[in-house]
């Protein structure tokens, strides 16, 4: 019996590849779609149902119509709707400007009263063009010959919300920008500066609005938009988008012919405008890559900040984009830091290294071990590309997530309100952002209480025009929460820490609240036995780590993962992480403790034995409790967690995979000869790459920087006040 031919499938097309993040070429607008985040639809809101019966004043701004979010121009059929009412009748008038309006019912309108569909009577529309015109370029953008002009939707969305709060914000600062609009920019300074900020200069702002940012456009701000419109005011802070390049020699005498040859240093200088007035996070989408082709660049000319001596107020760093698909957005190079936000020793208590007590320089050694990754040694490093509205800080507090949770940043200027509110005033409330009521607040408002724990997590706030504080993002509302990942929010957020002192004192404060709320953390006493506690009270993680290592190793893990520290199983759907849980079950089954021989290992006469009382364990103890940590942590996550601990555990040292040192960072030449410099990630050719490590031997640490590292002795980790 013959087979039957079987019948032939079509060929499969193969997956298309993703893009590597890595990949070559020029940077790219956005409309590449390459390191985008998809667009995400906004939440649909429901029309009113309720008539206004009484029309708009043509003779004031914008009918003198209250206009908030959801309110729109007449599209079509639908009416419009202004103050959160329809509006079958927009002007009252004795001769119709197109179409006699029906008499309605329902809305009763006044004898002679006509309905508007010009399109340059709509209101929505006109506010934003205006908004457009004074600087604030929130809108999707279009080119029209050499133009930039706004795409105009007649829709009061989140964006027109947003350029309404940053008018609102830039008119309470005591400078505006001013716009010489006679002016024809040079080439050069079309290249260098470009078009649209070459025309601008600073100047007294004689209209100070007297409102808070609500995103609500009341009598007041109407009456100022018209103010800047006939003086021509702009917005104050204009961050731009260069074209990056390698800074290259001067050209020696007779070779002008020749290439230039690049600078050994390979720094980068800006070479030209790529694009003008950013504000969205995605507004310049490009490839990322360790050197990035366009950085962003702030000129302030709003007179807020006091700039430190020696630096400008013009072309100021602030980032450069970074993809992370789904999301993305504005992050900061370490290599860019001011000096002003190093987390040095004086940065804390205004002390220096020798004249700092030991319990402060004990819990130094342990904060900074972890900060060095976190946010590289410097308060003005930011990131705003992942799927949170923002971090920074010691540890990279986050805003609020997509997932609909909180963030410890919140937990951050809700302390700083309390603590200093003077600072607060300056970074935060002025420009409309608010955070949680701090522990122990007597105010009765409408956001969140925080209470005594471990992190202090919560959601930002604003203003309404009423003074109500409305949550941010609102829920299922992430994506209308986008101006907080901003260009502008980003260098706001770097600001703060250059320019505001009570701001980084009050950073390491909070950082120290960590310390201290993991220490006391007791899920470690239900897996202990009874032989290794004292009766009559609950065993602590600060019980049963003493070490500034341990300290260190625990406090990269919980800003990392803090379920690490506080579950016994990887749960129903097997992704927990119970690591210092296994590890110590794992140890507390063998009972003793053993050398690589084999061999039990002795204090003296005594074995040394794992369910002894803590009081009684030794370095030793601690040391492999903290290997067998490290072991499970790179058997339930990536390697990269498990490198990332190493770090922490021997900073300022750098661990690579074969347990081989590397210094982190020299001491400073100048200055305090006591104080370190800032810890660095990456290598430097200066520093010597020290041999291969063996268990229990750390001879290749220099004796300079001993004393900056975390201690392996039991009992060394002395908490500060």
């Amino acid at each position: 019996m013959k087979k039957r031919p079987r019948a032939k499938s079509a060929p499969r097309s193969k997956p298309e590849r993703k893009p590597k993040g890595s990949a070559k070429g020029p940077p790219k607008s956005k409309g590449d779609g390459k390191g985008k985040a998809p667009e995400r639809k906004p939440a649909v809101h429901p029309e009113p149902t309720e008539h206004a019966t009484q029309p708009g004043n043509p003779d004031l701004m914008y009918g003198g119509f209250t206009l908030r979010l959801y309110d729109h121009d007449k599209k079509g059929a639908p009416p419009a709707v202004y103050e959160g009412k329809l509006r079958d009748v927009i002007f009252p008038c004795e001769k119709p400007i197109l179409v006699p309006a029906a008499a309605s019912a329902s809305a009763g309108p006044t004898a002679g009263a006509c309905t508007v569909t010009d399109g340059d009577m709509q209101v929505i529309a006109k506010l934003q063009r205006d908004l457009w015109s004074l600087g604030f370029w929130v809108f999707p953008r279009e080119i029209k010959g050499d133009m930039v002009q706004p795409v105009i939707s007649g829709v009061f969305d989140w964006r027109t919300e947003w350029a309404v709060r940053e008018f609102q914000i830039a008119a309470a600062m005591p400078n505006v920008a001013v716009q010489d609009v006679k002016k024809t920019p040079t080439q050069e300074e079309c290249k260098t500066k470009g078009k649209y900020l070459a025309t601008l200069s600073a100047k007294k702002n004689d209209k100070v609005l007297g409102e808070h940012p609500s995103g609500v456009v009341t009598e007041k701000t109407a009456d100022t938009i018209k103010y800047w419109l006939e003086h021509n005011y702009r917005c104050s802070v204009v961050i731009q988008a260069f074209r990056m390049k390698n800074e290259a020699t001067p050209e020696a005498e007779g070779e002008k012919n020749k290439k230039r040859k690049k600078a050994k240093s390979g720094k980068r200088i800006r070479d030209a405008v790529f694009t003008e007035n950013i504000w969205r996070h995605d507004e310049v989408v490009t490839r990322s890559k360790k050197v990035p082709d366009v950085q962003m660049y702030a000129w302030d000319f709003s007179g807020h900040y006091e700039f430190p001596q020696g630096r400008s107020n013009e072309g100021v760093y602030v980032g450069h984009y970074q993809a992370k698909p789904p999301f993305g957005g504005p992050i900061s190079k370490t290599t860019e830091s001011w000096a002003e936000t190093k987390l040095s020793p004086e940065s804390w208590q205004g002390q220096s290294w020798s004249e700092m007590d030991d319990k402060h320089r004990s819990t130094w050694r342990a904060i900074m071990a972890v900060a060095a990754q976190e946010c590289g040694g410097g308060l003005d490093i930011v990131n705003f590309w992942d799927n949170c509205l923002g971090s920074a800080g010691h540890y990279h507090w986050t805003m609020p997530k997509s997932d609909g949770s909180g963030g410890e940043f919140c937990g951050f200027m809700s302390m700083l309100e309390a603590k200093f509110p003077a600072t607060f005033a300056k970074c935060f409330a002025q420009f409309g952002l608010w955070g949680p009521r701090w522990v122990g607040s007597k105010a009765t408002d409408q956001r969140d209480q925080l209470h005594p724990g471990v992190t202090y997590g919560g959601f930002a706030y604003t203003k309404d025009e009423g003074g109500k504080f409305v949550r941010r993002p609102e829920k299922g509302k992430f994506r209308e929460a986008d101006w907080l990942r901003g260009w502008q929010a980003a260098y706001r957020l770097e600001m703060a820490a250059r320019t505001c002192a009570e701001y980084r004192k009050a950073t390491w404060e909070y950082a120290l609240l960590r310390v201290k709320g993991i220490r006391t953390m007791t899920e470690v006493d239900a897996w202990l036995p009874a032989g290794c506690k004292t009766s009559g009270r609950h065993v602590t993680l600060g019980d049963l780590f003493t070490t500034e290592r341990g300290v260190a190793f625990l406090l990269r893990l919980h800003v990392w993962r803090p379920a690490g520290l506080m579950v016994s199983s990887k749960g129903k759907k097997g992704k927990g992480l119970p690591i210092l849980h296994d590890a110590l079950m794992r140890l507390l089954a063998e009972g003793t403790l053993m050398n690589e021989d084999g061999t039990p290992m002795k204090d003296g006469d005594e074995v040394l034995r794992w369910e002894t009382p803590l009081e009684r364990w030794k370095d030793i103890h601690e040391s492999i409790l903290l290997d067998t940590m490290l072991e499970f942590t790179g058997q339930y996550t990536k390697p990269g967690a498990k490198a990332s601990l190493q770090r922490a555990r021997f900073w300022p040292l750098l661990v690579d995979e074969k347990r081989s040192y590397q210094l982190a960072f020299e001491p400073v030449v100048s200055g305090d000869p006591t104080s370190p410099s800032l810890p660095v990630r990456q290598n430097s050719p200066s520093i010597p790459r020290c041999p291969e490590r063996r268990k229990g031997q750390e001879s290749a640490i220099r004796s300079d920087l001993e004393e900056f590292q975390p201690s392996p002795v039991r009992g060394s980790f002395l908490l500060a006040d």
